[in-house]
């Protein structure tokens, strides 16, 4: 009994001993240096725009011989689990130029992009518009064909939206005879008045409601219609916008009406 309690304090006394001596002295780990590591190349973006540290847009593009296009590209969220599908989206809609381009053609198309949204709604819808001009040999001009396309990056689906996601019709109808939309792209032509052109708007925007998800654009400026043939020649095309301002009562989406009042 006792060698086995003499033999405890012997023990205790050592590990005492040795835990002095670690605290009178200390060793640090010798620093290294990091390997350096390579990364793989990427091409250049045109354009860069960080929304909020989070949603990251760049416009790529993509060549096939004399002909260009260019399509968005969202960058990585953690929550976007959609992602892929969103982009596969985007560069199909603004690749299309490319995809039975004719050897004695030559086309460029040129995108843009609007982001509605803010860090108090926390959601988000991407409008992407794109300019493609197309040179023939043998034709006397180039032409040019507008097109756009609304996304919403909630992740709620990945399809284009329609413009009835966004606003009443029937009192779209109204504001557009009240007059709330402007020429954007060019002033109006002299010899055009706006009833005239109110009376196009209606009939497609209204009356037809053909093809409205490639046929509208959301920005900070507004909501913006497009008129003109599908080709057209070049600059022969007209954008109007009307601030959001100005549509208070046609909005229907809850999200939309929550940035257009963060607006003013």
């Amino acid at each position: 009994m006792f060698k086995k309690v003499l033999c405890t304090i012997i023990c205790t006394m050592l590990v005492l001993v040795a835990f002095a001596g670690c605290q009178g002295s200390t060793t640090e780990a010798p620093q290294t240096t990091p390997a350096p590591t390579t990364e793989a190349p990427t091409e250049a973006a045109d354009h860069v725009e960080p929304l909020n540290n989070q949603l990251q847009i760049q416009i790529e593009t993509e060549t096939k011989g004399e002909s260009s296009a260019e399509y968005v590209v969202i960058g990585t969220l953690d929550y976007f689990d959609l992602q892929n599908q969103y982009n596969e989206t985007l560069k199909t809609f603004g690749t299309w130029s490319l995809v039975n381009s004719d050897p004695d053609v030559t086309s460029v198309a040129e995108s843009d992009y609007s982001i509605v949204g803010n860090e108090v709604m926390g959601n988000y819808y991407l409008s992407v518009g794109e300019i493609c001009t197309v040179t023939t040999v043998g034709a006397a001009y180039p032409t040019s064909s507008v097109t756009f396309t609304t996304l919403d990056l909630t992740g709620t689906k990945t399809e284009a939206m329609g413009i009835t996601e966004f606003f009443d019709l029937d009192k779209l109808g109204t504001a557009i005879a009240n007059g709330v939309f402007e020429f954007t792209n060019v002033e109006q032509p002299e010899n055009i008045d706006y009833s005239s052109v109110s009376e196009a708007l209606n009939q497609k925007y209204i009356v037809n409601a053909k093809e409205l998800e490639t046929e509208y654009y959301l920005s900070e400026a507004g909501l913006t219609l497009y008129l003109g043939d599908k080709t057209h020649a070049e600059g022969d095309y007209w954008l109007l916008t009307a601030p959001f301002s100005a549509l208070g009562d046609c909005i229907v989406n809850t999200n939309l009406a929550t940035y257009a009042a963060s607006l003013s």
